[in-house]
């Protein structure tokens, strides 16, 4: 038995400093390869936009086409004239 145990909480810690260490390296190099979080919020922020610009929830290149005020979809005031 170690009847001399006043290092023991030092070596311990730097044991499991390098574990956390390790792990949180070893996570964010494979988020950083999946780019995981750049689809996270680069995913979502591409509907919003178009629902921003365009009143209308696609992506903002679809939903331009899709804008009150398009050419296509304006308001007539004469109505139609068959």
């Amino acid at each position: 038995m170690i009847k001399n145990t006043s290092g023991q909480i030092a070596v311990e810690f730097i044991l499991i400093s390098i574990i956390i260490l390790s792990l949180s390296l070893a996570i964010g190099r494979g988020l950083r390869q999946s780019e995981y979080l750049s689809k996270m919020t680069g995913g979502p922020w591409a509907l919003l936009t178009g629902m921003i610009e365009n009143g209308v929830w696609e992506k903002p290149q679809v939903a331009k086409t899709m804008h009150p005020n398009f050419l296509k979809r304006q308001v007539s005031f004469k109505g139609d004239v068959d």
